[in-house]
């Protein structure tokens, strides 16, 4: 609602006839007096001579639960219509006049403990305003709230400005529901974790469940990995600090539509090897400076709905900068990142520019060689740019895009020789292929053996399959599986610190690193076709880009028995519907597990984040999915560390395989997904890794 000025409100009053002058004079009166937020009944005194502190803001809930809290007295009323307010992080959202707010301690489960401190009622705006009793300090598990006929809305005070809203509920809720000891939690934390909640800017829904589910579906990765990090035991950031290697694998989509430009919808995605250093900076903080980075990233568009091309990119660089207090490492020596939000343009025209919303990573010890695996959502909004093209136009959005990403670092090695990957290994690979002009594009996965001898690799046992996506009409989707591969050879190359270099008998190149004992090394390829048109100019035919995880094998059977490990991978299917959805499988609740003897495995499912694009030329979304399952099935482990088992849940079939590594906690895995029945078209194929849970 905008707003008006005195002398529209005065005319608008008179006209609808609902004041009088001397009723307005009281109104004026009255606003004076509250000077925007309402009287407190207790720990009155505010900050005045330092005595207590003071705490204030605006409560505000979905209209459907507006007549819970307000008061209905015309003067609180009246006060809604002059003075619209709208609070930090969601529009659209109904300011509550006349709602008493009380100063509250909860226990970790969220119930009141003692007695209220303070209280205090919202004005006709919906602010409130009162002092903490004295020597009461801001904390986690201090909460004001307002009370409805069938819930109540909290916030914690963690500074002085506290708004009471659905996000401030949701974040406390988040807490508990993670088991957080709430009275340990600094209030900086939640201070930091509401701010990174508020930039991504959402509209309200009509109703409280409907808003707290879109909460969950936007919110619920970056709050679940905040919350973690902000509730786990810390570490010494020492333990990880130095050089890295690491790789990166995503896919996702984009979705850009500017009238004054073009349309655009798009299947992404890119790879990335390179290295970085970790810094203690001290009290378990750490920041992080990145070095070399040869990046890669391919796109199957729809520009203006019209046909599918390819946009395919290779970009190396050696310094792509650095952050300071990025991250922190817990007990287990996890270790968490906290990426800032980010503004910049798009060059060279500077036409548009983006926002890249704050992306929280946690990253899982292995236990073995410094060696850390993590997926993390990488996503920003698309707008216009000012007419001068010096900044964002806010009011201007055309689009957006978003990436899951499964990264795998180590630590970088000393003195490595290429000898010290000598041995037998098991590999998993997973690779795109887009293809101009059809809009059908190929996810391939797969597992093989590759025996190293000072530097030489013979690969054979090449085994797998390709799921070829065909998103026009109804949208289909094909599993092929590939014909038996003849033994490949190539040499690899190590540089001391291990990164590595993969040249096969035909010249391709590619890189990635080993870890310093070589029980795991991984790498990344990419590549693109052209086709030169006459007169000049070139289109890309098709692009290419995958990567590959190995593991040394074990000597002898690995013993599983009774062991529980966290799955993090990435997979893409296309559903019933003839949709593609993307999923991430973070690891935090997400597992593996084998049975006294090793003969049985259980994969267990606890809430899928998940891309979904409406059509193979339209929009996209992004949601954290209340997905669970619990499927336990025969598995077979091999003497090589061979692993393989089929999961069947309610007829939809998961072909798992991969290997062990020779300290069993490392599992690689690829998995090829289809259905019982034939006439359905969901099928798909994906990427993990399991490590153990500490």
């Amino acid at each position: 609602m905008n707003h008006l000025s005195i002398n529209s409100i005065l005319t608008l009053a008179f006209r609808r006839n609902i004041l009088s002058a001397a009723l307005f004079s009281l109104v004026l009166i009255f606003l004076t007096a509250c000077g925007g937020g309402g009287g407190g009944s207790a720990g009155t005194g505010g900050d005045g001579g330092g005595q207590a502190k003071e705490v204030s803001g605006v409560a505000q809930v979905t209209s459907d639960q507006l007549a819970q809290y307000k008061n209905q007295d015309l003067m609180y009323a009246m006060g809604e219509f002059f003075f619209p307010v709208a609070a930090a992080g969601i529009t659209g959202l109904e300011p509550v006049p006349g709602a008493k707010v009380e100063l509250i301690k909860v226990d970790d489960s969220g119930k009141q403990v003692g007695e209220v401190l303070a209280e205090t009622v919202t004005s006709i705006t919906g602010t409130y305003r009162l002092a903490l009793p004295a020597g009461l300090d801001f904390a986690a598990n201090l909460v004001v709230r307002i009370t409805g006929k069938d819930r109540e809305l909290r916030a914690q005070v963690v500074e002085k400005a506290v708004d009471i809203t659905p996000l401030s509920e949701f974040i406390l809720q988040k807490f508990i529901d993670k088991g957080a000891k709430l009275s340990e939690i600094p209030v900086n934390a939640v201070i930091v974790l509401s701010g990174k909640a508020e930039e991504f800017d959402l509209a309200a829904t009509s109703d409280m469940s409907s808003m707290l589910e879109k909460l969950e579906a936007e919110l619920g990765d970056t709050v679940d990995t905040a919350i973690a990090a902000a509730a786990a035991e810390p570490g010494l950031a020492s333990s990880v600090a130095g050089g890295v290697h690491f790789t990166d694998r995503g896919m996702g989509f984009q979705y850009f539509n500017d009238p004054l430009a073009y349309s655009n919808a798009a299947q992404t995605a890119d790879g990335s090897a390179g290295n970085a250093i970790l810094v203690d900076e001290g009290d378990n903080k750490l920041g992080l400076k990145f070095g070399s980075d040869n990046f890669s990233y391919t796109q199957n568009s729809t520009p203006n709905n019209i046909d599918y091309y390819i946009w395919y990119e290779l970009d190396s660089s050696t310094d792509d900068g650095s952050y300071s207090n990025i991250g922190q490492v817990d007990a287990d020596g996890n270790i968490f990142f906290n990426f800032p939000f980010e503004e910049y343009l798009w060059a060279p025209d500077n036409n548009h520019g983006a926002r890249e919303l704050p992306s929280p990573e946690q990253a899982y010890n292995s236990g073995v060689d410094g060696i850390y695996f993590s997926t993390f959502i990488d996503r920003s909004v698309i707008f216009r740019t000012n007419e001068a093209k010096t900044a964002i136009d806010p009011n201007e959005k055309v689009g957006h895009d978003a990436q899951f990403e499964m990264s795998v670092f180590a630590k970088q090695a000393s003195g490595f020789n290429i000898s010290t990957l000598d041995g037998n290994y098991g590999a998993v690979f997973m690779g795109h292929q887009f293809t101009h002009g059809s809009g059908k594009y190929g996810l391939s996965v797969g597992i093989q053996s590759i025996n190293i001898s000072a530097g030489k690799t013979s690969i054979a046992g090449l085994e797998g399959g390709t799921v070829v996506f065909t998103p026009q009409g109804d949208g289909t989707a094909t599993i092929i599986t590939p014909p038996p591969v003849s033994p490949a050879a190539g040499t690899l190359t190590a540089e001391s610190n291990g990164a590595l270099t993969y040249k096969d008998d035909s010249g391709n190149s590619i890189t990635g690193f080993a870890s310093t004992s070589g029980e795991l090394f991984t790498t990344v390829s990419t590549g693109a076709e052209k086709i030169f048109m006459e007169g000049g100019g070139e289109i890309i035919k098709s692009s290419t880009l995958s990567n590959l995880i190995a593991v040394r094998k074990p000597a002898n059977t690995p013993d599983l028995a009774n062991r529980t490990y966290r799955l993090i991978g990435l997979e893409k299917i296309m559903n019933t519907s003839g949709q593609i959805e993307i999923n991430r499988f973070r690891g935090d609740d997400d597992t593996i597990s084998f049975n006294t003897d090793a003969s049985k495995v259980t994969v267990s499912i606890n809430g899928v984040d998940r891309m979904s694009q409406v059509s193979n030329k339209g929009d996209f979304s992004v949601t954290t999915v209340a997905e669970t399952y619990s499927t336990t099935t025969p598995v077979f482990v091999g003497t090589d560390g061979n692993i393989a088992f089929a999961q069947n849940n309610e007829g939809y079939l998961h072909y798992w395989a991969g290997f062990i590594s020779e300290s069993g906690n490392i599992i690689i895995l690829t998995a090829l997904q289809g259905t019982t029945d034939e006439g359905n078209s969901q099928k798909g194929a994906g990427q993990y890794i399991a490590i153990p849970v500490n």
